[in-house]
Parts: C-alpha cells; sequence; structure tokens
C-alpha cells in the first residue's frame, strides 16, 4: 500500500490494472469499456462546504470479468421461473399498500380483496425462494462444480476483494476562493506495481519516504518505519501521517495498545488505558481522551479537549502493517500559534529524507 499526492486537475493514469497491476484492458465498444472502468470519489468538508474530487481507472480484462460474473449472480435452468414470481409478489404487494392507504384508512379490518392481494404476495415470494433453493440443487445434482469452477470463484473472490481495496482518495482542502478550494488529492493505492507506474507517470506526484529505527518508533529493535506520507490539510492544518511498519499488525496492535510505549513514541506518557469503545486513556499528566471508536486491530479514534486523533492499522503484504495517524481540525479555540512551521519543518524533512 502507497499513498501519493497531486496536484489537482489532470493527472496520467497508466495503462495498468488499478487492482492487480496487470495489462489494462483495451475494449473496443462501449459497454465493455463501462465494465472495464473503475471509479473512485473521495470527499473533505472544509467549513460548511463537502468537496469531492472523482478519478477513473482501468481494470484488466479478468478482474473485469469477475465483477460481472458477481453483478448478473449464478445462472442456472429455469432461474426465470422464480424471478418471475418474485415480480408478481411484489406487484401484488404494491396493490396491497394502495388498497391499505387509499381505500382502507382507518377502517379496523381488511376487505377481502385487500386480504387477497396480500396472500398473492405471501404466495409468491415463498414460491420464489422454494422455486430457486430447489432449481439451484437440481442444477448442482445434474452438473457439480469441478477443479475449474472452484478454483474459478476463488479467483472471482480474490479479485474482487483487490477492486474493492484498490484506490482511496483523500482531497486536502485549503483557504481559497470563495469558501476553500483543494489544493492536493491523496491516492493510497493497493497495487504496488500501479503505484510505481502512477508516480512515474506524474512527475509533480510526492511520495516521501523515511526510515526509523524501531527501537525508537516502532515494536522492536531489528526493523524499520516507513513514513510514507504526511499532509497538511486545509487551514486549521489537519495532519495525516500514512505509516508502514515492518511487523504484523497483531505485533503492533499489542505495542500500541501498552500503555508503557506510549512515552516512546507518542510523546506523552499514559497512565491507564481501558481499550473499549466507550472507554478512557488516561494521561499521566492528568486528564483523559474518551475512546469514540474501537475496532480491535483495525481503528481506535480518542477524542481530546483539543483535537481528535484516529488511528487506522491495515495489514500490508507479509508481516508488515500500515497505520494511518488524522490529527484533526482544532477545536474549542485552539489554534496553530506558529502557522504550522513545525509540521512544515516535519514534512520538508519528510520530503527530502
Amino acid at each position: 500500500m502507497s499513498t501519493v499526492t497531486v496536484k489537482p486537475g489532470r493527472v496520467t493514469v497508466p495503462a495498468l490494472c488499478v487492482a492487480c497491476g496487470a495489462p489494462a484492458w483495451q475494449p473496443t465498444n462501449a459497454a465493455d469499456a463501462k465494465v472495464a472502468r473503475l471509479d473512485a470519489s473521495g470527499s473533505a468538508r472544509y467549513g460548511n462546504k463537502v468537496f469531492t474530487e472523482k478519478m477513473s481507472f482501468a481494470l484488466c480484462r479478468d478482474c473485469a470479468a469477475a465483477r460481472v460474473r458477481s453483478t448478473k449472480g449464478e445462472s442456472y435452468p429455469g432461474d426465470w421461473l422464480p424471478g418471475s414470481l418474485g415480480l408478481v409478489g411484489m406487484a401484488f404487494l404494491v396493490a396491497f399498500f394502495v388498497r391499505v392507504v387509499v381505500f382502507e384508512q382507518g377502517s379496523s379490518e381488511w376487505s377481502g380483496l385487500t386480504f387477497a392481494f396480500f396472500s398473492v404476495f405471501f404466495i409468491g415470494v415463498v414460491s420464489a425462494v422454494s422455486f430457486d433453493w430447489l432449481l439451484r440443487r437440481r442444477d448442482k445434482q445434474a452438473d457439480p462444480p469441478n477443479e475449474e469452477d472452484r478454483r474459478r470463484v476463488q479467483d472471482d473472490r480474490h479479485r474482487l476483494a483487490l477492486i474493492g481495496q484498490a484506490v482511496r482518495i483523500s482531497p486536502q482542502v485549503g483557504p481559497g476562493g470563495a469558501g476553500g478550494e483543494v489544493v492536493g488529492v491523496g491516492l493510497t493505492f493497493n497495487d504496488e506495481t500501479f503505484a510505481r507506474a502512477f508516480t512515474a507517470a506524474n512527475p509533480g506526484a510526492r511520495s516521501a519516504v523515511v526510515a526509523l529505527p524501531v527501537s525508537e518508533a516502532g515494536p522492536r529493535s531489528g526493523g524499520s518505519v516507513q513514513a510514507r506520507s504526511f499532509v497538511l490539510k486545509g487551514e486549521a492544518r489537519m495532519m495525516i501521517a500514512n505509516v508502514v511498519i515492518e511487523r504484523p499488525r497483531e505485533v503492533v496492535w499489542a505495542f500500541f495498545t501498552e500503555p508503557a510505549n506510549w512515552e516512546r513514541w507518542w510523546g506523552g506518557a499514559v497512565e491507564a488505558a481501558e481499550w473499549r469503545e466507550g472507554g478512557e486513556v488516561q494521561w499521566a499528566l492528568g486528564g483523559s481522551s474518551p475512546i469514540t471508536v474501537f475496532t480491535p486491530c483495525e481503528s481506535v479514534r480518542l477524542e481530546g479537549a483539543w483535537m481528535d486523533t484516529t488511528f487506522v492499522f491495515e495489514s500490508e503484504g507479509t508481516g508488515r502493517t500500515a497505520v494511518r495517524i488524522e490529527e484533526g481540525s482544532p477545536k474549542g479555540g485552539a489554534s496553530f500559534k506558529d502557522g504550522g512551521a513545525a509540521p512544515r519543518a516535519v514534512e520538508v524533512r519528510l520530503g527530502e529524507a
């Protein structure tokens, strides 16, 4: 997983599949072109305005075919019958509601016609489900799936998972115009091959990398931590850091949830912590931060008096963990007195590393 930042506007998208990095499919007709395209979008709020950035990426023939098969579903002989029964049932459901709302409003009992409409709806839906189960079972008995079919199903599931995690778009909004403007677009790609090709095709893209000893900032000595991006968003200087740690997610999570470790990497000592939604982190210098979001090994949000901080953990390959840290806009009258100079200095050091 890699994150790059580009300027808003026209970017060059490489002719590779954004999901798996294979050569992109180049269809010759409009229908196939729509199937071979993955549309992605992301939004960010600045003041009272919401800014949305949209981009389109290509898929390879195999990933596009897997998506088409998942949309159409599994077909079998006679599959028209359950569908027809279901449509009939839904039509009588609409007729039933019309009767109740228009003709029998305020009545304590249904008329015979209204009861008949509901009965046909119920029988139609039950028949559709029953015939669907029976016809699927008969089809599997007549033509049981072979090893090739099972491999195709597994491959489709794998490709659909890659498509779902292929790209994440994060608009970066700053002051300008009548109410802010998009000053950058953060793109997080799950496939490293596509990420490298995208960075090469867009010379202006930023992807800072810095290595730090784990003994100072990570789970245990002997590994490394890579800060893949560090960006400032908006007039309030919201900070986002994407970090890759050379340790499995379970190890990173165990290190993160140990209060004794916080002073080493966060800078603020933790006296105690109750790791659950609704729990609290008790700071050694006094005060506490409620935990408003908590999913073990996945995400934590701490609500602070001056800003909220969110930590997101994702496995990246074998034995690596991507950590995303977001510090929200200052609240309660807080502000950055240096105008964000200190975070900018860190960003410059990361960019020069």
